[in-house]
Formats: C-alpha cells, sequence, structure tokens
C-alpha cells in the first residue's frame, strides 16, 4: 500500500496490490472514505478556529475597514465549513 499526497491540488491517492482484486478494492473504498471523513474533519476544525480567532479580533477592533476584512475572512472560512459539511 501507497498513499501520496498533492498539497496544491489537495489530492491524495491511495494505491493497494493485493492477490484478490475484490478484497483490494474493498480495503481501498473503505481507506478512501475514512481518509475523506478525516479531511473533512480536520478543514472544519481549523476553520472554525479560524473563526473564533477572527471573532476574538473583531472584538478588538473599532476602525471599519478592519472590521470589514475580518467579516470577509469568516464568511471565507464559514464557506469551508459548508463545503466541508456537503461534499463526500
Amino acid at each position: 500500500m501507497s498513499v501520496s499526497q498533492d498539497k496544491k491540488a489537495g489530492l491524495v491517492t491511495l494505491s493497494i496490490e493485493f492477490e484478490k482484486p475484490k478484497l483490494t478494492a474493498k480495503w481501498a473504498n473503505k481507506l478512501v472514505v475514512k481518509i475523506n471523513t478525516h479531511l473533512r474533519e480536520q478543514a472544519v476544525k481549523e476553520s472554525k478556529k479560524s473563526i473564533e480567532y477572527l471573532t476574538n479580533q473583531l472584538k478588538k477592533t473599532n476602525k471599519i475597514e478592519l472590521q470589514q476584512v475580518l467579516f470577509n475572512l469568516i464568511e471565507s472560512q464559514t464557506k469551508t465549513i459548508m463545503l466541508a459539511n456537503v461534499r463526500e
């Protein structure tokens, strides 16, 4: 078995070789589901942490321009969470 990741493309490649093709396919498919679930959960966790940080920074500033930038960043992180939750 080998696993590689292209961080630029966000693609993980999984390769399994075994003498029983049907069993190998079953293993590979289960691993892909687990990896996808893990990566989605990780993206949601990181985005929630970012939103928490950005919200705290928002509370510390009175500058409208900076508030707008922070709101845009929060919106972006919220989109990441939404997409992670709807994509398989």
